[in-house]
C-alpha cells in the first residue's frame, strides 16, 4: 500500500488518482474528508504532528509519499509545523513502522541557509530522511506553476485584476504540478531507483508580469494589475507576525522570490523537466473558470 500524505494538496489531488488508475492500493492522510477522492483510496483524517494519527496512516504502508505543505497558511499551518515538525514525524513513524520506501517532496532549492523558512524546513527535513534508514528519494520541484497562476489570476477571467506581487519582473522557472505527479509515480512505484535528489523543473521562466500576459493572451482582451509593492511585502512581513503570522512568511517568501534568481540556467544531470508551459496551464484553468473565478488548484 502506498500513502500519500497532503493526498488533497495541489499535488496529492493529482497523484491519488494516477495511483489509484494504476491499480496501486492507496491510503491518504488529509486534514479533513475529501468527497473528490477516488472511492478506492482509504483516507486517514488528522494532523500531521499527531503521533497517534501518524501510527493509524503507516499501518500497513509499504511506501510513502510526503507531499504536504504549509505554504498555504490552513488552519494555522506554516512551515515550521508542516514541512519541517510533521514531516519529520512522519519520517520517524514510517521508520518505526518498516516502510521500504519513501518519496519526499521536497523544494527547489532547499538548503540550511535559504532566507526562506520553507526551504530551510524542506532541508532539514532531508537530512532527517537520508538517516532514516528507510530507502528515499528526495524530489525538488520548482514553485507550482497552478498554484502561481491562481494566485496572480483568480479574479482574471470574471474581469477583476490580476494581482501581482512585487515588481513582477523577476524570471521565475514554475513547474506544472501534473508533470511533478509524474515524477512521484515513478519513484513511489518503484519505476526509478531510490537513493536520489532531483530536481523537477518547467520547461520555461516566465515572470508573474509574464502570466499576465499570457491570460491577456489567452483572453483576447487587456487585464488590469494590482500591484503589492515591495516595501509593502518587507513591512507585511514584520508588521503581521503577532496577528498574521502565516501572512507574514508568505510575504517573506514573495518578496524573496521577488529579487532572488529563480531561473534555471542548466538543468541537473539526475533532473527532470516538464512539458506543460504556463500558456497550457492557463488555457485550462480559464476552461475551468468559465465567467467566475478561477477554482483554488
Amino acid at each position: 500500500m502506498i500513502l500519500v500524505a497532503g493526498g488533497t494538496g495541489t499535488l496529492g489531488k493529482r497523484l491519488v488518482p494516477r495511483l489509484v488508475e494504476r491499480g496501486e492500493p492507496v491510503r491518504a492522510l488529509v486534514r479533513r474528508a475529501s468527497p473528490s477522492m477516488p472511492e478506492q483510496a482509504d483516507q486517514v483524517m488528522g494532523d500531521i504532528t499527531d503521533p497517534e494519527v501518524l501510527k493509524r496512516a503507516v499501518a500497513g504502508a509499504r511506501t510513502v509519499v510526503c507531499a504536504v505543505s504549509g505554504f498555504g497558511g490552513i488552519g494555522g499551518a506554516n512551515p515550521r509545523t508542516v514541512d519541517g515538525l510533521g514531516t519529520r514525524a512522519l519520517i520517524a513513524a514510517a521508520a518505526e513502522a518498516g516502510v521500504q520506501r519513501f518519496v519526499l517532496v521536497s523544494v527547489f532549492h532547499a538548503r540550511a541557509d535559504h532566507p526562506n523558512e520553507l526551504q530551510r524546513e524542506k532541508y532539514q527535513s532531508e537530512q532527517a530522511l537520508r538517516a532514516s534508514g528507510i530507502p528515499w528519494t528526495i524530489l525538488r520541484p520548482a514553485p507550482s506553476m497552478e498554484r502561481w497562476i491562481w494566485i496572480v489570476g483568480e479574479n482574471v477571467p470574471a474581469g477583476g485584476k490580476a494581482l501581482v506581487l512585487g515588481k513582477g519582473e523577476n524570471p521565475v522557472n514554475f513547474v506544472s504540478a501534473e508533470d511533478v505527479a509524474s515524477v512521484v509515480v515513478d519513484a513511489a512505484t518503484g519505476a526509478s531507483p531510490p537513493g536520489r535528489v532531483i530536481d523537477v523543473t518547467g520547461p520555461e521562466d516566465v515572470t508573474l508580469m509574464g502570466i499576465v500576459d499570457r491570460f491577456a493572451a489567452a483572453l483576447g482582451r487587456p487585464v488590469r494589475v494590482r500591484k503589492v509593492p515591495p516595501a509593502a511585502l518587507r513591512a507585511m512581513s514584520v508588521l503581521a507576525r503577532p496577528f498574521a503570522p502565516a501572512r507574514a512568511w508568505q510575504a517573506r517568501a514573495t518578496a524573496v522570490m521577488d529579487s532572488t534568481d529563480m531561473a534555471i540556467r542548466a538543468q541537473a544531470p539526475d533532473g527532470v523537466t516538464g512539458r506543460k508551459t504556463v500558456t497550457e496551464v492557463i488555457g485550462s484553468s480559464l476552461q475551468a473558470a468559465g465567467e467566475g473565478p478561477l477554482p483554488e488548484p
